[in-house]
C-alpha cells in the first residue's frame, strides 16, 4: 500500500531545521538577561558590602578583594583586617571598637562578621585589662623605687654612625 503526503517522508528524513538562528529564542533570550541582571545584582551587593568593611577598618583594613565567576554566577569577597590591638589599654580599646566596626559596617554582616566583632571586642577588652593591670605594677614600682625606672640620655657620639665607605 502506497501512501501520500509525508508519511514515508517524515520517515526516512530529517524534519526540518529550524530557520531561527541560536539565542534568538526569546525565553532563552529573557532567562540569560535575568541571570546576568542578578548576577551583576549580586556583584554590586558584594562590592558594596566589602567597600563598608574597607572604609570603617581605616589603616587597619587592606583593600576588598572581590571574586566573580560570571559562568557560575558565584560572587565572594573579603576585606583583609590587621588585628593590631597597639601598645596601650586605651589602644587595645580603641582599635577592637575599629575592627569591630568595619565588621559590622555593612547593613547585613555575614556570620563570619559576626564572629570578628565578638573575637575583637572580647580580646580588646581582655588586652586592655590586662595592660592596665600591668600600667598599675609598673606605676606602684616606680613610687617604691623612683630612681630605677629613670632613663638616662646618652650626649656620646656613635662610632658606628654615619655612612660607610666600601
Amino acid at each position: 500500500m502506497i501512501s501520500l503526503g509525508m508519511g514515508d517522508f517524515a520517515r526516512t528524513t530529517k524534519p526540518p531545521i529550524a530557520t531561527k538562528a541560536p539565542g534568538e529564542d526569546p525565553e532563552a533570550k529573557h532567562a540569560k538577561a535575568e541571570r546576568e541582571r542578578k548576577f551583576q545584582a549580586r556583584l554590586s551587593h558584594v562590592i558594596a558590602h566589602e567597600n563598608a568593611h574597607a572604609a570603617a577598618g581605616g589603616s587597619l583594613a587592606g583593600a576588598p578583594v572581590i571574586h566573580a565567576d560570571k559562568a557560575t554566577g558565584q560572587v565572594s569577597g573579603h576585606v583583609p583586617i590587621k588585628m593590631d590591638f597597639g601598645k596601650t589599654a586605651d589602644d587595645a580599646l580603641r582599635n577592637a571598637q575599629i575592627i569591630s566596626g568595619a565588621a559590622l559596617a555593612p547593613g547585613d554582616p555575614s556570620p563570619q562578621d559576626l564572629a570578628v566583632s565578638a573575637t575583637a571586642l572580647s580580646k580588646g577588652a581582655s588586652l586592655a585589662a590586662s595592660r592596665r593591670e600591668n600600667e598599675k605594677k609598673q606605676k606602684s614600682a616606680q613610687k617604691a623605687n623612683p630612681f630605677a625606672f629613670q632613663t638616662v640620655k646618652s650626649t656620646a657620639k656613635n662610632p658606628f654612625s654615619g655612612s660607610v665607605n666600601a
